[in-house]
């Protein structure tokens, strides 16, 4: 896997992965397009500062990539908690076929620009890079207590043969494109998806290819499309019935 790192228009880091001519995220701000797809319109349906009285909140994320989307999203939890503790705990699946050496997630510099950017007042810059680098050193295929009650499980596996979780309550779906990886934007795939999840449970991805769309539904998922960020005119989020 050939890939350099490319610094997006909003400051933050992505990579561009030479071998298929894909970048990671959005070069047009890869910070701001993780935050306003996945956080904002995926986790705050979920876990804001109301937070409901389930036990526990299970995220399954396709394609861990360069660790941004789960950064935010511990960043987001921790931000609400005043003694970092988390409660209800949050179960984080992320799958991986061709996870990112240690000295390429070294070379991000996502912790810096998450707090330069100030979306997350209550976290020191420390605190965000410590966040950082126990997801970079925690080990794959393991599950890993990342802050108390955060536990993460970074899996190394093609998602075309993943099966292995149950009682997802949110999808990150966030795969290289269509156009270069079909396959994993099949209705096979997100039939698969849906029996992973709960009754209710929320994807969100960047794409609204029609497709796209077309295979959620054919899935059992009601799609709706939001507003889009940097030039993207729609992004999807898609539930499945109750």
């Amino acid at each position: 896997m050939r890939r350099n790192v490319i610094i997006s228009a909003d400051g933050s880091a992505t990579m561009y992965m030479e071998d298929i001519g894909e970048h990671y995220h959005s070069v047009s701000g890869a910070l701001e397009e993780s935050v306003h797809i996945f956080i904002n319109n995926g986790l705050k349906r979920i876990y804001n500062d109301s937070v409901n009285c389930r036990k526990e909140i299970n995220i399954l994320e396709m394609g861990f990539g360069t660790g941004l989307n789960t950064l935010l999203t511990i960043c987001h939890i921790v931000n609400l908690s005043s003694d970092s503790t988390i409660a209800p705990g949050v179960n984080y699946t992320a799958v991986e076929k061709y996870p990112l050496t240690p000295e390429e997630y070294h070379l991000l510099n996502h912790s810096e620009v998450i707090f330069k950017s100030a979306l997350f007042p209550n976290l020191s810059e420390n605190k965000i890079k410590s966040i950082q680098e126990s997801m970079i050193s925690a080990k794959w295929d393991e599950i890993s207590e990342i802050i108390p009650g955060f536990y993460l499980n970074k899996i190394g596996e093609d998602f075309t043969q993943f099966y292995g979780i149950k009682g997802v309550d949110l999808v990150y779906y966030d795969a290289f494109s269509p156009n270069v990886q079909p396959e994993l934007w099949s209705r096979e795939i997100f039939e698969r998806v849906a029996q992973m999840c709960s009754p209710g449970a929320t994807l969100v991805t960047y794409s609204s290819k029609g497709s796209v769309k077309e295979a959620l539904r054919a899935s059992g998922f009601i799609v709706k499309r939001f507003k889009g960020i940097n030039g993207k005119r729609h992004n999807v989020s898609a539930q499945l019935p109750l």
